[in-house]
């Protein structure tokens, strides 16, 4: 899982490569052109949609199975499961992943046919500003790599070569927290959470 400070780090606009490079008073590569950064990009809303139901049932048998067939039947599934027999009671809490599409038609169905709804929360959450921004930095920084390694084939001495090459592995390490960081937000607005907990 990402930490916070890695994602932060990764989400700052890194400084455009120098035009050229100076070692002992002497240009290493004036001709190299820098492109200008892309500065907005359209991007289609990233609605992240999550829930939590509790549930009092006369069977949790009987319940899990019309459970399993809602969840089936809309193309979702259990990402983990855990049982409870206490001595005066019973209960099973599960988490689903469900399409986002089919988000509200899996809550209704647990809703009116599963047992007594005992609470019933639901969030939606919009990281299209944050997704927009982080894809637009990531691409501005793929657009730098690629001059610096242009940089570095054209690199005249050592002390240059390791200077680039360290700026190098610093945008790769950026670029793959970025890229980690959008496949995540995708994750989540692609499959819906739910917190499913049937109580006896």
């Amino acid at each position: 899982m990402l930490d916070e400070q890695s994602v932060a780090a990764a989400e700052m606009t890194p400084p455009p490569p120098p035009s050229s490079a100076v070692t002992n008073d002497k240009k290493v590569d004036a001709s190299i052109q820098f492109p200008k950064e892309r500065s907005s990009s359209s991007t289609e809303k990233k609605i992240v949609k999550n829930g939590a139901v509790r549930i009092q049932v006369t069977d949790i048998g009987k319940s899990q199975g019309k459970v399993n067939e809602a969840i089936k039947a809309n193309g979702a599934y259990i990402q983990k499961e855990e049982f409870d027999n206490g001595d005066m009671s019973e209960s099973l809490a599960l988490t689903i992943r469900i399409p986002h599409k089919n988000f509200d038609t899996l809550v209704n169905s647990l809703s009116d046919g599963v047992g007594s709804v005992l609470s019933k929360n639901i969030s939606s959450d919009d990281l299209t500003e944050e997704y927009t921004d982080v894809a637009i930095k990531l691409e501005n920084k793929k657009i730098y790599l690629e001059k610096y390694r242009d940089m570095l084939r054209s690199a005249k001495t050592t002390k240059d070569m390791l200077e680039i090459q360290e700026n190098i592995r610093e945008l790769e390490d950026e670029i793959d927290v970025s890229e980690g960081r959008l496949k995540f937000i995708d994750d989540r607005v692609n499959y819906s959470t739910l917190k499913l907990q049937l109580y006896k």
